[in-house]
């Protein structure tokens, strides 16, 4: 509101030797740069409508600067020009923004996803765990984690070959994502492992999560894969405590996981 005030009072009263007008100019790179592409379009257009009203309509009161018919044609056009120039300008500005914001979120998002499954990867998990586990220090929100791992997948690939051992790596992560809630997160934590945050979970309902998940594995159909070996998947689970921190949640759950593999393996172990 202020530059189309002092714009106004510019070509109204002429300034010194009616040389207002040409300090109009710069409000029009002002305006784009502070305003953006959008609404720096719609100010400038208003303040050329002001310049038409004051240069050709008759008789407004507190227009005191005179001009000549060829100044304000000249001033209008010359306006105008630079007008379009800002335009242009801004808008190859705002595109290069925009193309730089999107392909930083894709950089970002690249980095923080694992190629194969396209599940989280292990940097992207550890952020999350780090925000779950402040919510719990802050407020006491529970959580609970699972670490999963096939059971015998370097026989598969030995067997199958390594091309047929990340296919069901592939298959495995939709299996786990499809079983687990909205708010859950299912991360590729390394090779055949994957790690599972449960948000608001207790140890009990973790457990259940987990079996639901093994049973899943054990019964789901290779046979699109061409594997005639049955797989299974073995689940250590960890609850969050008072005592604990992030390292001692994550060790306490991969103690799980290999306790359930010395007990033979497609079996889920947890504690209290």
């Amino acid at each position: 509101m202020a530059v189309v005030l002092v714009y106004a009072f510019l070509i109204s009263s002429g300034g010194v030797d009616n040389t207002g007008p040409l300090w109009c100019y710069p409000l029009t790179m002002v305006i784009m740069l502070l305003q953006g592409f959008r609404k720096g379009v719609i100010a400038v257009l208003v303040l050329l409508v002001i310049a038409l009203v004051l240069l050709f309509y008759p008789g407004i009161p507190f227009v005191s600067a005179e001009y000549s018919i060829s100044f304000k044609i000249r001033f209008v056009g010359s306006f105008s020009a630079l007008a379009v120039l800002s335009f242009i300008y801004e808008y190859m500005r705002w595109r290069s923004t925009e193309a730089y914001v999107a392909m930083s979120q894709e950089l970002d998002e690249a980095s923080r996803t694992d190629v194969l499954t396209g599940l989280a990867n292990r940097r992207d998990m550890q952020d999350r765990l780090d925000a779950e586990y402040a919510r719990f220090t802050r407020h006491d929100h529970c959580f609970s984690v699972i670490m999963a791992d096939l059971d015998h997948f370097k026989l598969i690939n030995d067997r199958y070959g390594h091309a047929v051992g990340d296919d069901l790596l592939v298959m495995m992560s939709h299996l786990f994502s499809s079983g687990v809630r909205r708010q859950d997160v299912v991360s590729r934590w390394g090779g055949e492992e994957f790690l599972i945050l449960l948000p608001e979970t207790r140890l009990d309902q973790a457990m259940l999560v987990a079996e639901k998940l093994r049973y899943a594995a054990e019964t789901v159909d290779l046979s699109d894969l061409g594997v005639d070996d049955p797989i299974s998947s073995s689940f250590g689970v960890q609850s969050i405590s008072a005592n604990d921190n992030l390292h001692e949640l994550i060790a306490g759950a991969d103690r799980m996981l290999y306790e359930a593999k010395r007990r033979g393996r497609n079996q889920v172990v947890g504690t209290i």
